[in-house]
């Protein structure tokens, strides 16, 4: 398999935040990001841009960025009308539920507008369409507008009406026309991964023969960021849906996590072995330290401030003595 392939694989099974790490993974294919924003644009907001002209950009390290939050994928598409002129699609995932998000994503709309205006030299803004996608364990409970967040009564009037798309997937993907990717991220909702997998087997054979990159990194995903009874049922699954020039490099994409899951295992292992080692082999000395101590007529609180020990872990150790 090709080296860089690999450290692919194995940075996305590395991965601290899999399913924010696989949303941007998808969002970053062309096709994946399309047939997404045809799902959840409406009529009016699709005639603002030609969907072909859809691109990921790149963000540099101070762009989009409030603390530890980074902006997931920010999509950028020319006008219909004028190719001259650009917009924006400003997509956040979640996999938790974070009260405050509306300030969050108003942050990322006035950096972004800061930005275009200085890059364009215009005192005009881009249009930016922002949309949450909620893929968490515990039910949403992300405001979907600025006013929801405003600290008075009564805020029909408030001037900030921010609002952007709240995509829920554990609800919007049990819909028949749900997006390629809220069908996939759902396996981790289903109660049975295997059947539901079975349930999407067409489309995730149309995916295999079209992008096979992308099916095996949704293999990956699977196995790595889901709760599964039977990892080698999921294994035998994308064996089977995957087209004969991939297979090779399918099996030996299982096999490297395979093996890394053995390494990572027998490394905690060892690890939890010399932690607990190291442990007893300094409880054992302050044991000893603790005796001696109690021997020459050391105070208990003495012998506690030295040792480490409890004042009634070191009466313990005297009363065994006696």
């Amino acid at each position: 398999m090709d080296k860089d392939f690999e450290q692919k694989i194995l940075k996305q099974f590395k991965a601290k935040h899999k399913h924010d790490d696989f949303f941007r993974r998808s969002i970053s294919k062309k096709s994946v990001a399309i047939d997404f924003l045809n799902t959840h644009l409406t009529k009016e907001e699709s005639r603002l841009f030609e969907l072909e002209t859809l691109k990921l950009e790149q963000l540099k390290y101070d762009q989009l960025n409030i603390g530890k939050h980074e902006c997931d994928a920010l999509l950028s598409f020319k006008h219909v009308n004028d190719q001259s002129k650009t917009g924006y699609v400003l997509l956040e995932h979640q996999s938790k539920n974070d009260p405050l998000m509306p300030l969050r994503m108003l942050t990322y709309m006035v950096q972004l507008s800061n930005s275009y205006s200085k890059i364009a030299k215009t005192a005009k803004i881009p249009v930016i369409l922002p949309i949450v996608v909620y893929c968490g364990k515990y039910s949403c409970s992300i405001p979907d507008n600025l006013a929801a967040i405003t600290d008075v009564s009564a805020n029909e009037d408030l001037p900030l009406k921010l609002k952007y798309k709240l995509v829920n997937i554990a609800k919007t993907a049990v819909d028949e026309n749900a997006s390629i990717i809220e069908k996939i991220m759902y396996t981790r909702f289903a109660k049975d991964p295997l059947a539901y997998l079975q349930s999407i087997k067409t489309m995730l054979k149309m995916l295999a023969r079209e992008n096979s990159d992308y099916i095996l990194e949704i293999f990956v995903y699977i196995i790595n960021a889901v709760k599964l009874d039977d990892p080698e049922s999921i294994r035998a699954f994308f064996e089977e849906i995957t087209t004969k020039k991939i297979k090779v490099k399918f099996m030996t994409v299982a096999q490297v996590l395979i093996n890394r899951g053995r390494e990572e295992g027998i490394q905690a292992g060892m690890l939890k072995g010399i932690k607990t080692g190291r442990e007893e082999g300094a409880l054992k000395n302050a044991y000893l330290i603790a005796k001696n101590m109690i021997d020459r007529g050391f105070a208990f609180s003495d012998i506690s401030e030295l040792t480490g020990l409890s004042e009634k872990q070191v009466e313990l150790i005297a009363n065994n003595i006696k």
